[in-house]
């Protein structure tokens, strides 16, 4: 972790959550909302969040670097992190499989949606190995 950096270059609040069901969008303006995971992390976390749900799909470089510019007119990340993405990227989707068996385990009646879920996220996961081999 020393190659993200340390103090609130690297690190500061941060909304853990930032799926694209958690952002709502007025006028012109971005309202994030479900901040029941937010805490103190990695910038680069919630960034992996946010664009975890488009990699390997026609949109992914248009929507990385959209993101990416828009973030940059709040922060300036350094290329010694940006270069982390697929890694966090990849953590989170290792979060959801733990997450979504943890459901399945403990609410039996919602088993297949959770299964798809699982699966989904386990897929991507098992895909970010495969291309570092």
């Amino acid at each position: 972790m020393q190659a993200l950096g340390q103090g609130p270059e690297a690190y500061g609040m941060i909304h853990a959550d930032m799926y694209p069901e958690n952002v709502l969008f007025k006028a012109g303006e971005v309202y994030p909302i479900d901040f029941e995971d937010c805490g103190y992390g990695y910038w680069m976390w919630d960034i992996g969040i946010a664009l975890c749900y488009w990699p390997w799909t026609q949109d992914w470089y248009w929507m990385r670097d959209a993101f990416l510019e828009g973030y940059a007119q709040v922060r300036t990340l350094p290329e010694s992190q940006l270069v982390h993405l697929d890694l966090f990227m990849a953590a989170q989707y290792a979060t959801m499989v733990i997450w979504a068996s943890a459901l399945i385990k403990h609410d039996p009646a919602m088993q297949a949606e959770h299964e798809k879920w699982r699966n989904r996220d386990g897929n991507k996961l098992l895909r970010y190995f495969e291309l570092r081999v």
